[in-house]
């Protein structure tokens, strides 16, 4: 059997902001797989990654079908970037793409936030995460629910002609 967070199906994390950093040194990672050999087959696009530590752990996993594009991926310590299969430590954006071939469209910035005090974590209209996503059939293109407004899709929970967030 499993413990439960072992996942073999597809799993889309799609069009998310994770802000993972804080004024009193809580800081802390983005996406965490630790001790989880089942862990695969995950699809990350569009997602807006703001952390403290690294934007990826995925130690002691298998990285088996598991996929990074499209992604804003900021972390405000210089010397973490990503733990990759095993636990092998990449300190930039760079580093990862060249060792794995993910993320190869990342952006490696910091966000830009509208208010980020009052947990308004839309993205400004400055932000290097505007018009920078990639079409997801039957998520964001023209005929979806949640169609993108812009040249190309915005990174991140938000578009930035949408609402703002209610807290």
């Amino acid at each position: 059997g499993t413990s439960g967070l072992e996942s073999v199906g597809a799993v889309y994390a799609y069009q998310n902001t994770i802000h993972a950093i804080d004024d009193v040194g809580n800081d802390d990672d983005g996406v965490q797989c630790t001790n989880t050999p089942g862990y695969q087959n995950h699809t990350y696009r569009n997602n807006v990654f703001s952390v403290g530590r690294y934007v990826i752990t995925n130690e002691y996993c298998a990285s088996t079908g598991t996929t990074y594009d499209y992604d804003l991926m900021y972390t405000k310590d210089t010397t973490r970037f990503v733990k990759w299969d095993g636990g092998v430590r990449y300190a930039s954006l760079s580093a990862f793409q060249t060792a794995t071939g993910q993320a190869l469209h990342a952006i490696n910035a910091l966000p830009v936030f509208e208010d980020l005090a009052s947990g308004d974590l839309r993205l400004r209209p400055t932000s290097p995460g505007i018009d920078a996503g990639t079409v997801l059939v039957g998520f964001n293109d023209a005929n979806s629910p949640w169609p993108s407004a812009g040249s190309r899709p915005d990174m991140g929970a938000f578009e930035t002609s949408g609402p703002a967030p209610v807290n």
